[in-house]
């Protein structure tokens, strides 16, 4: 009945949690310490300055477990983290260039979606070219819905990683699952660029 339908969509998204955090663990956190040890010779100051990114990193991701919502400012901070740690694994084959117009960083926003939008912009676009690129984040707020993008070049000839997709589709069915059919991940491409944009009603962070 509906008490069942209702647990299991419960359950549902108690999985889909799990996933978007594992899916941050094992390779990506390999290169990172991987990188920091090398990096410990060369700058000690960049190598502490990378294992405090790693550490406020780890230390969200426990924070945010088990929680559906974080504040955009909370999500900024952990995909900063993120980047910084990216852009010491790809060096300079990795820019980012950020415009932030939403003018309420208290806004509630699901916690590591922009995280994970990142991530497919790296792994899909970012690392198919051989000299890198530059991925934009944008956000604004427009007609009752916050509007967040990332956008990024990319190889038209180099072949589909496995899994692609997941990551967007992930994504897509968590904002729907949260707030409804107004929400959803919206995707374009246009002369080699790649933008996904992340839509959702805004709602204040408790």
């Amino acid at each position: 009945g509906e008490v069942t339908r209702w647990r299991l969509e419960a359950e549902r998204e108690k999985l889909q949690r799990e996933l978007l955090l594992s899916q941050l663990n094992p390779h990506f956190l390999f290169n990172a310490l991987n990188n920091v040890r090398s990096l410990i010779l060369e700058d000690a100051d960049r190598a502490r300055d990378m294992l405090s990114h790693l550490s406020q990193l780890l230390q969200h991701s426990l924070q945010q477990a088990g929680h559906d919502d974080v504040s955009l400012a909370q999500e900024l901070a952990f995909t900063q983290d993120y980047l910084a740690l990216q852009a010491l694994h790809h060096e300079d084959r990795l820019q980012v260039r950020w415009q932030l117009d939403a003018p309420d960083t208290a806004r509630a926003v699901p916690a590591f979606c922009l995280q994970l939008l990142v991530e497919n912009a790296i792994k899909h676009g970012i690392a198919t070219l051989v000299d890198g690129g530059v991925i934009r984040l944008e956000s604004r707020l427009h007609n009752e819905l916050l509007e967040v993008s990332v956008e990024n070049g990319y190889d038209p000839e180099a072949p589909a990683p496995r899994r692609s997709g997941l990551g967007l589709r992930n994504v897509r069915e968590r904002l729907r699952a949260r707030f409804g059919a107004t929400a959803g991940v919206v995707t374009s491409s246009e002369n080699n660029v790649f933008r996904a944009e992340m839509r959702f009603p805004c709602l204040k962070s408790e």
